[in-house]
């Protein structure tokens, strides 16, 4: 039994410690790599900018192929997304989607994502070049249960993230190749979906909207869980513990680890 862990825009491995360390004090062993380019605190690269949510994918299903057998994948936010690809291509046991972001086709604009991106899509050509969110904008929509100290020194851990991958997410209509698209229907294995009710970037009201696709297309049990009192960061807020409870219960469920 192992699990893989999947970061979001603008992470990288390093910020499922804590979850790593508890999963592992159950037996249960971890992989939390790094997305292409993602190093803990890097710095612009050009190339980065042109990265497609189909890369992500196809260097995780890499890493998987190289295993005896296949993992739990535990992704968060648009890790949740690349967990949802990966599990649709029959590469997982189950899949966890903590507050991840939507597939392909599922539509819900808020202010409070517009806002969040308002500065990186004033730019020109934004969906070829890497990207980073200013603290303040972290503060706002991702850090939002955290307290000043908590951002500040957290912030420079975070990475750029490509534009591309942005754009696959949030215009997904206007995306011709459809990197973000999930087949529904090829999802057998059980599914846990987190949302969280202060989440400003992927809201309860979004994820709930996802499950429900899973419901009315799959062959998958679904689970869904809605916290009330997190926002988009669970993997570091100060429940932390109990949400990665959550998840080591979940994959030690029979239906799970058979």
């Amino acid at each position: 039994m192992w699990v893989l862990l999947i970061h979001g825009m603008m992470g990288g491995g390093w910020y499922w410690e804590n979850y790593k360390g508890f999963l592992e004090s159950k037996g249960i062993r971890c992989l939390s790599p790094d997305l292409r380019f993602h190093s803990k605190g890097g710095g612009k690269i050009d190339e980065l900018g042109k990265v497609s949510i189909n890369d992500y994918v196809a260097d995780l299903e890499n890493l998987i192929k190289k295993e005896n057998d296949l993992p739990v994948i535990v992704g968060h936010s648009m890790g949740g997304l690349i967990a949802q690809i990966l599990v649709s291509k029959g590469l997982a046991k189950a899949g966890i989607f903590l507050t991840p972001a939507p597939p392909y086709g599922i539509m819900h604009i808020s202010f409070s994502q517009l806002y969040t991106f308002s500065d990186v899509m004033v730019k020109p050509q934004w969906w070829k070049n890497p990207f980073k969110l200013s603290q303040k904008k972290f503060a706002y929509s991702i850090l939002n249960m955290l307290t000043e100290d908590e951002i500040r020194n957290i912030y420079p851990n975070f990475c750029y993230e490509s534009g591309r991958a942005l754009f696959e997410i949030g215009l997904w209509f206007l995306d011709k190749n459809k990197a973000s698209a999930v087949n529904f229907k090829s999802v057998s294995c059980p599914i846990l979906l987190v949302s969280a009710k202060k989440d400003k970037i992927t809201p309860y009201k979004l994820v709930k909207k996802i499950a429900e696709k899973y419901r009315k297309l799959s062959q998958a049990k679904v689970h869904y869980e809605e916290l009330n009192e997190n926002g988009h960061w669970v993997v570091g807020e100060r429940n932390w513990k109990d949400i990665a409870d959550l998840i080591a219960t979940f994959i030690l469920r029979k239906e799970v680890i058979h």
